[in-house]
Parts: C-alpha cells; structure tokens; sequence
C-alpha cells in the first residue's frame, strides 16, 4: 500500500505516518516520488498503539562528536559492552545511518588514524572494528517480505587491485539491508567473533 492508504489504517494524518517512515517508525521502501508501506508494517505499528504504546521519539543529539569521541574510547580499550549501551542508547531515537555516519564512521576513521600515526596498535584497530561491525549488526535486520535478488557491495580497486580492507561496504551492507528487500552482502573476510555461516565482512578500518 502506500503510505497516504497507511495513514488511514493507521488512523492518522498523513504527516504523521510520513514523519515516522522518517524515524524510522513505519518501515517503508521509496517508490519513485513516494513510499510504499508493507501490510506487517502497518499491522505491527497498529497493534503497539492499541496497546498504549506510542511510537518512540525522535532523540535530538546536541554534540555528535562528543558521541563519537566516546565510542571511540570505549572500543579502543576493548569494552565492548560500554560501547554496547552507547549504541542502544541512541538507537532508541536516531536512524540507523545517521548512527553509522554520525558516531560509528567517525570513531573509526579516528582509531585509522592512530594506527596510522603509530598510536594504535593493529590488534586494537582490529578489535575496534570487529566490535562495531557486531554493533551495528545488532541494530539491523533484513525487512519482512521475499527477497527479490541479492546486492553486493564491495570497495573500488585500489592500485589495481580491490580492497579488502575498508568499513564503508559491511556498514552500507547492513544499513542497505535493513532497508530493502534485498539482502546485501560484502564479498570480504570476516570480522573476528562472526558466527560460522554468516555473510563475509571486512574487519579493518585503515585504508588501502
């Protein structure tokens, strides 16, 4: 259905479903100049509200990089369940990407960079990486309906040779994969702690 005919199930203003499709509420998937909203969706949202169950609010992050800083700090020193409470905190009331793209992403551009400057060891930056990767593995699931093929990430050839190395392609994998119904994959190792079975991902954060 699409989302005007969702809000009508939903009982509300369109605005008001458009603005948790926004949140992340609602899932939807964007058609064209619009967004098309699945039955489960719109059945599982209806049943938290008959219960008293408002949807969650939106959090407003003052100080992005203080975020990131922390989490930077807490998988540095390995204390994955620090970072763990961080992540679940701000999941509660921020999208996925902008979760990725405003703390993950800079954190460990910065753990790169004191590995780059010696500062880091390469067993911490692999250790960082492999926590996030298991974070953000936590806050995002393939969406419900079948599968209509399978898209694959990886990262642009460095030297002539492609890299295997990077974050970007298992975060927009995992991101891209919660949002369509594509499954999506990165075709690079896996990270340390990854269950027997799962997709390949890369582990490293430094560049080529």
């Amino acid at each position: 259905m699409d989302l005007r005919e969702a809000a009508e199930a939903l009982g509300v203003h369109y605005q008001t479903a458009y603005a948790w499709v926004r949140e992340g509420t609602l899932p939807a998937r964007k058609v064209g100049r619009g967004y098309e909203v699945g039955d489960a969706g719109v059945q599982a949202l209806a049943a938290r509200r008959r219960q008293g169950h408002e949807p969650p609010r939106p959090i407003h992050v003052r100080d992005w990089p203080a975020q990131a800083q922390a989490l930077y700090a807490a998988i540095t020193q390995g204390e994955e369940t620090r970072a763990r409470h961080q992540v679940e905190r701000l999941a509660s009331g921020v999208r996925v990407v902008d979760l990725c793209e405003q703390v993950i992403a800079p954190a460990l551009r910065r753990v790169g960079d004191e590995w780059a400057a010696g500062r880091v060891s390469i067993a911490q930056e692999h250790r960082a990486s492999a926590i996030c990767e298991r974070l953000l593995a936590s806050q995002t699931r393939q969406p419900a309906g079948r599968p209509r093929g399978t898209a694959v990430v990886a990262p642009r050839p460095a030297n002539g040779t492609a890299c295997r190395r990077s974050w970007p392609p298992p975060a927009f994998a995992r991101t891209a994969g919660s949002s369509i119904t594509w499954p999506a994959i990165c075709p690079s190792r896996r990270s340390p702690g990854s269950p027997a079975g799962s997709a390949p991902t890369s582990s490293c954060c430094h560049p080529p």
